[in-house]
């Protein structure tokens, strides 16, 4: 067992800032095993057996092979003959490999395709930094997809590259050629940009798959978001303004598994409560790099309802917007709400640290008020008092 004394931190420390309780991490056991463990359930719970797959897809970043592909590996221990090929797109992976499974519907080319994700990114984890070893697990789900008439209504992958915000190297190798510097293949991440970019990722996803698909958010039945950070999670349903009761958490119980975290969501929603004809938005997302989302199952159409997002929207349903106070007022205002705070008096001097902003609360000060001022501020800035705050949205206002 791993205890969180090993790494100066404590079971409290990292359930309030990442949500999570518990995660499973591999010791003995290989990917390959888990894998198609995963591969297995899948195909009884479909009743579909090996040499009636067409194709078998791996979304993986932390495989036991380079060569063969994950998915030969698996596609071999099942004794499947089906083509089989990986997918890299990290935590976006499986929505990645979802689309490619419905491409080859699309033409023809398979009738029954297994998506697999499978992780050990306890493999990749720099185990003295606390701030990343905390989050990741090991674990892999997979899905049997059949083609048939209702396909996703809607799907969006997008890419926006930024390789310094979260990365792992690739090996060094062995060439006695290569003069270029390669540092350990260990997980680096820029944790407060992340944090911005996942809560947009989310949001931005969500609207534009209901207006792609001609429904409104409000009518999508359930969501399965990436399980980062519960922070992440709980700032994105507070900003759509959705049932929290419909967003369907796994991150509790299994930590951060990139890719398969998607589908350990979805199997969860399965098992619970999902019925026929519900409504289903996923949505993956890591770091910068890339997004993906499809919304799926059929549902009733709808008029499409666009989120917007007008100034004060990060306010409490009820609390009017304060465009008429100055750009302090403002200011302490958003803090006070992200600080749990009532009428707390804020001085220029007042600290963030001295009304309980950590880090990540700070960044979410910062996007409430991107949405305040109509302004984008700078995921990296931070400011450390009210006063470097307001100076801060001052000189963008001027700009």
């Amino acid at each position: 067992m791993i205890s969180p004394s090993s790494f100066d931190t404590s079971d409290e420390w990292i359930s309030q800032r990442t949500g999570i309780s518990s995660r499973r991490i591999c010791t003995t056991e290989t990917l390959d095993e888990i894998s198609v463990r995963a591969c297995r359930a899948a195909l009884d719970a479909a009743g579909v057996t090996p040499d009636q797959l067409d194709l078998i897809i791996c979304s993986t970043t932390s495989g036991d092979h380079l060569i063969p592909a994950e998915a030969c590996a698996i596609a071999e221990l099942l004794g499947a003959t089906c083509s089989a090929f990986d997918v890299s797109a990290a935590c976006a992976g499986f929505i990645f490999a979802l689309d490619v499974a419905d491409g080859y519907f699309a033409r023809g080319r398979a009738e029954r395709v297994l998506v697999v994700a499978a992780e050990k990114m306890s493999r990749l984890v720099d185990w003295e930094d606390r701030a990343t070893c905390v989050l990741f697990g090991d674990g892999a789900a997979a899905a049997v997809l059949g083609a048939g008439d209702e396909n996703p209504l809607a799907m969006r992958l997008t890419t926006e590259p930024s390789v310094d915000i979260l990365h792992v190297p690739g090996i060094g190798g062995t060439s006695p050629y290569d003069q270029t510097e390669r540092p350990a293949s260990t997980l680096s991440m820029e944790g407060r940009r992340v944090f911005k970019f996942g809560v947009n990722a989310i949001v931005t996803s969500v609207t534009e798959l209901a207006s792609e698909a001609g429904v409104a958010v409000d009518d999508i039945d359930h969501f399965v978001f990436h399980q980062a950070n519960e922070r992440i999670l709980s700032s994105a349903v507070s900003r759509l303004g959705i049932d929290n009761a419909k967003v369907t958490r796994s991150l509790a119980e299994t930590g951060n598994i990139s890719s398969a975290c998607v589908p350990l969501a979805l199997d969860r929603l399965v098992r619970a409560e999902i019925a026929p004809g519900q409504l289903v938005a996923l949505v993956g997302f890591w770091g910068r790099p890339r997004h993906g989302a499809p919304a799926s199952c059929a549902g009733s159409s709808a008029p499409t309802r666009p989120l917007e997002r007008p100034p004060g929207a990060w306010k409490k349903e009820g609390v009017p917007t304060m465009a008429d106070q100055s750009t302090f007022e403002r200011v302490c205002a958003i803090v006070r709400e992200q600080g749990g705070l009532d009428d707390v008096e804020l001085t220029a001097e007042t600290t963030l640290a001295e009304v309980g902003l950590d880090s990540l609360a700070t960044v979410e000060a910062v996007m409430a008020c991107e949405d305040e001022f109509g302004i984008e501020i700078d995921a990296e800035s931070n400011p450390t008092t009210i006063g470097e705050f307001v100076e801060m949205v001052d000189s963008l206002l001027e700009n």
